[in-house]
């Protein structure tokens, strides 16, 4: 393999693996998004490929090779539940989005969770008409917080603190998260060195499990160059012209690199060494292998659906799906938006057209060159060639 680009291509198929690290009585995950992978038979719940084995539900323990598709089989559904329709495989389930960086999908991901819930409901009564049983869902969007109840079983999502680094009780926000990635860039470390993330090291405390619960935490990274230029326009209250957004982008690109870098080392190295279950995703594969991602993530979670509702709920909040409903409410047609949207200011230029790497035909071949290699200098390797290679 002697070009650069399959070189680059080897070590992008080597971070696009989910792996599972036992450690004690906790697990970590870490998706990345597989290089030319197929989305054919994703309801079959066989979810992402493995090592090792897991403590969730989810998941049967098994060895699994570097070349080998694990195959986890589903197991019988807990005591009581009904015979068909949606079920969970946890019986109390808290589902923590945390340490994330800003335009990254978090939003999306709250509207999605509570669209499979609803979803997933609306299944079970038109599975079990006549029968005892309970489905319901719950949200508070002051806490943007968003659960489901189905025959004693339960599934809890958390967002409000999705860009804090935030763990059994150590909080580290947003703004000192930006302010300690610019001190590793004043003396010229890394985003993703050990060094920069020492603090994370010796200040995040061991995971201890709440009886009666079980945790999961997710985190997502994003190609920094897209996530700059959607955190610009986001932030610009008229559109920007060609040179301004590349004069922006130049200037943030290689701190948003930095900072993804810094979260990728808490979330793929420290969190597993300290027994915290983690589940790390790439944006680019909910906008890119939607219905793939979808089965990854509800197998992780434990929630057994049809493909059909899945579908059905990734549609109704679909890029387009939403600006109907923010152009709804702007007529007076709706009056409850969901959370994170709004009829003014930043929050009503959230919905747009969701892209990996919609960018490429705004940016210079400069700021591109520049921001690629931040992105070299901050991100794990793998992840940076990945991005270098789209």
């Amino acid at each position: 393999m002697g070009s650069f680009e399959n070189q680059a291509r080897l070590f992008g198929s080597i971070l696009a693996k989910v792996s599972i690290v036992g450690m004690g009585t906790a697990l970590a995950v870490v998706l990345v998004v597989t290089l030319g992978a197929t989305s054919s038979d994703v309801w079959t719940r066989r979810g992402p490929k493995v090592w090792n084995g897991s403590r969730l539900a989810s998941f049967q323990s098994f060895e699994e090779t570097s070349d080998r598709r694990a195959n986890v089989t589903e197991g019988p559904r807990l005591k009581g539940e009904p015979s068909k329709g949606p079920y969970l495989r946890n019986e109390n389930l808290k589902v923590l989005l945390r340490n994330t960086e800003p335009k990254t999908g978090t939003t999306a991901l709250e509207w999605t969770f509570l669209a499979l819930f609803r979803e997933a409901c609306a299944e079970f009564w038109r599975s079990n008409q006549g029968s005892s049983g309970n489905c319901s869902v719950h949200q508070d969007k002051d806490q943007r917080m968003y659960s489901m109840e189905l025959n004693g079983s339960k599934i809890t999502f958390s967002a409000l603190h999705k860009h804090f680094l935030e763990f059994q009780g150590f909080v580290y926000p947003m703004r000192a998260v930006v302010s300690l990635t610019k001190a590793c860039m004043d003396v010229g470390l890394s985003g993703w060195s050990e060094s920069c993330a020492g603090f994370a090291k010796s200040r995040i405390p061991d995971f201890h499990p709440v009886p009666g619960e079980q945790s999961l935490y997710l985190n997502i990274y994003r190609d920094p160059i897209a996530a700059t230029t959607s955190w610009v326009n986001y932030r610009s209250e008229q559109e920007l012209s060609k040179q301004e957004l590349n004069r922006r982008v130049l200037e943030d690109c290689a701190a948003v690199a930095a900072r993804i870098g810094l979260r990728a080392r808490i979330a793929w190295k420290i969190l597993p060494s300290k027994g915290y279950p983690v589940y790390s995703y790439a944006y680019e594969s909910m906008v890119e292998e939607q219905e793939k991602w979808a089965a990854d993530l509800l197998h992780v979670v434990g929630l057994h659906m049809s493909g059909e509702s899945v579908q059905k709920a990734l549609d109704s909040v679909s890029p387009a799906s939403m600006k109907h409903v923010l152009e709804d409410a702007k007529k007076g047609l709706v009056t409850d938006l969901p959370a994170g949207l709004e009829l003014t200011g930043v929050n009503s230029r959230k919905v747009g057209t969701a892209t990996a790497r919609g960018y490429s035909s705004d940016l210079s071949t400069e700021t591109l060159a520049s921001c690629r290699r931040a992105s070299l200098k901050h991100l794990p390797l793998a992840m940076a060639l990945k991005y270098q290679v789209g």
